[in-house]
């Protein structure tokens, strides 16, 4: 399943449907993001990447629904994976903490938890996206995080794109963020900031 393909719109440069990527009037593919590019008997232009919000295209546009469910599916997969990594490290700590005769409430031990988890994640994120582009539940959904302007993925981009994920109220802010404002296709609020953008692998364009 590939993202939905540019409108044609006369008169208007072409971009990149899925990165907002400038393209040649002749491009099959976008040579950033390797996404696939609608093509006319003629020639073929799409609307710039900022003509309306991911909101409006959620709504009407099918591909990018399933590009969406695709991204939350990722998301959960990940989830599970830091949930169940940070629960058994508190299962270590804490009680390794009492043997110690260190006893904490409950209340303390909740906040402790959250706080674990929510570092591991940003962690998680962060270095994996710097890493090979993609987390584990990215790579089973054919997604990866790549640059906007082409430039080199690095620790400090990873970071930005990644820091909302330590409380889950930031993160639903950021995608609310990227959702109505008139951003790149795809991006969130700090990847806006951070020039990245979430996009199809070009393995699962070739698959």
């Amino acid at each position: 399943m590939l993202l939905s393909s540019p409108a044609v719109f006369p008169y208007e440069m072409p971009f990149c449907r899925n990165c907002g990527s400038e393209l040649s009037n002749d491009a099959a593919f976008c040579p950033k993001c390797g996404a696939s590019v609608a093509t006319s008997t003629s020639s073929y232009v799409s609307a710039s990447p900022f003509s309306e919000t991911e909101a409006d295209k959620l709504l009407k546009d099918s591909q990018t629904q399933d590009f969406w469910l695709r991204r939350v599916v990722a998301y959960v997969i990940d989830w599970i994976i830091v949930l169940i990594v940070s629960l058994i490290i508190g299962l270590v700590i804490f009680p390794l903490s009492a043997f110690y005769g260190v006893f904490l409430p409950f209340s303390l031990i909740g906040v402790g938890f959250a706080v674990l988890a929510g570092l591991l994640y940003l962690l998680y994120f962060t270095l994996a996206d710097y890493m090979i582009h993609r987390t584990v539940g990215k790579n089973l959904m054919g997604l990866e995080v790549v640059t906007t302007d082409g430039s080199r993925l690095d620790i400090g981009k990873a970071f930005v794109r990644n820091v909302s994920k330590i409380y889950p109220l930031l993160l639903f802010l950021d995608v609310l963020g990227g959702f109505f404002m008139k951003v790149k296709s795809g991006q969130k609020f700090s990847d806006s900031v951070a020039n990245t953008n979430v996009v199809v692998s070009k393995r699962s364009i070739i698959n």
